[in-house]
């Protein structure tokens, strides 16, 4: 699927090339033979929450991926552009978008119309997702999804045509989940979801996968960001008789609910809850049984599962991938996006070398 997603990259800037040359071709008498040693750097965009509550999520998820490949191809010297026959240092123009939507898509039309950057990176959750992919493709640049990965997109894919979804979405994930919940032979199962897009397709996804199953959704709760209590919410999963627990929730409330499963000793047959279960913090210091010290890191979520995609056994080159990160961040990568992230920009940079341009016109 990632080799289909470079074809359609390079495919879209090699049209774009053949439009630049078309245009530019009775210009070239006039243009300076100078112009093109002008350009000594490719400057990339991005809003992201660098505060608020998806400051996690961008901190855990893509952020660290951006960085670390920016700094490698700066490293081999640039991206070379054949429009200017050198290669040209990345550099990256960030604004903080506080984890709120409306800014987010302030920012995101600052940089491509008063600050003309070249390129741009994507905002991190679901909601965040769908609403630059639509504002990108108005403005005709083109977007990877990166932490992210909105259902609603799809229905509406042939009309974004600047937009290329990097992770997989709640429904291809979610009849997996299903299918765990049906081989281990439960008919009952609680749910608590954020209400955000990303709790609300998850929730959607499972119960439709769950009803196929004949299986039932017996406690349905609905809570806010942020939530760090849900006692109660256990007491109403043992009451209705769930033996699956699962919550679609930011990291913030998933390692709330872990603790507090754990300070409770709630232990149902299954419990499922995140985003956030695959990153590297929970191992070693968010989750840990207050009543006992030896129950910390991988000892304290032993049973937990979470969204993920890949590991070090995934292949060769992911294992590589892993070692590079740990190196660079003496910690663990996440093991649901960092992979698809890392892929996604090395084909977005043997498009841009492949077409020769920066033109996404």
């Amino acid at each position: 699927m990632l080799y289909s997603v470079k074809k359609t990259f390079a495919d879209r800037f090699n049209l774009s090339v053949v439009y630049f040359f078309i245009i530019n071709l009775l210009l070239l008498s006039i243009t300076s033979c100078g112009e093109d040693d002008k350009k000594d750097k490719i400057v990339f965009g991005q809003a992201v929450s660098q505060s608020g509550f998806l400051k996690l999520v961008a901190d855990s998820t893509s952020t660290p991926i951006y960085e670390m490949w920016i700094e490698e191809v700066n490293d081999a010297g640039g991206i070379y552009i054949k429009e200017y026959d050198k290669k040209l240092p990345l550099e990256l123009k960030r604004y903080d978008d506080e984890s709120d939507t409306s800014k987010m898509l302030t920012f995101l039309e600052k940089l491509i119309i008063e600050d003309k950057v070249d390129l741009i990176l994507p905002p991190v959750s679901t909601n965040m997702l769908e609403e630059a992919a639509k504002l990108a493709n108005s403005l005709a640049y083109i977007l990877l999804g990166s932490a992210g990965g909105a259902v609603k997109l799809k229905s509406i894919m042939s009309g974004l045509p600047y937009f290329f979804s990097v992770l997989n979405c709640a429904d291809t994930q979610m009849p997996a989940l299903a299918d765990v919940i049906e081989e281990a032979g439960i008919t009952k199962v609680a749910v608590v979801s954020i209400e955000d897009l990303f709790g609300i397709e998850y929730h959607d996804e499972l119960e439709k996968a769950l009803t196929a199953k004949n299986i039932s959704i017996v406690s349905d709760t609905k809570i806010a960001l942020l939530t760090t209590e849900f006692s109660a919410l256990f007491t109403a999963a043992n009451t209705a008789g769930a033996e699956a627990f699962v919550a679609f929730t930011y990291p913030d409330e998933t390692f709330a609910v872990t603790t507090e499963a754990l300070r409770d000793e709630y232990n149902p047959k299954i419990f499922f809850a995140g985003v956030g279960t695959s990153y590297a913090i929970p191992y070693t210091i968010l989750y840990a049984d207050p009543t006992d010290a030896s129950i910390t890191g991988t000892d304290a979520i032993d049973g937990v599962m979470g969204a993920g995609a890949w590991n070090a056994k995934t292949s060769a080159k992911a294992a590589a991938f892993e070692a590079k990160y740990i190196a660079k961040y003496q910690s663990p990568p996440e093991y649901w996006g960092h992979l698809m992230y890392y892929s996604s920009l090395e084909f977005f940079q043997q498009a841009i070398e492949q077409a020769g341009t920066l033109d996404q016109s």
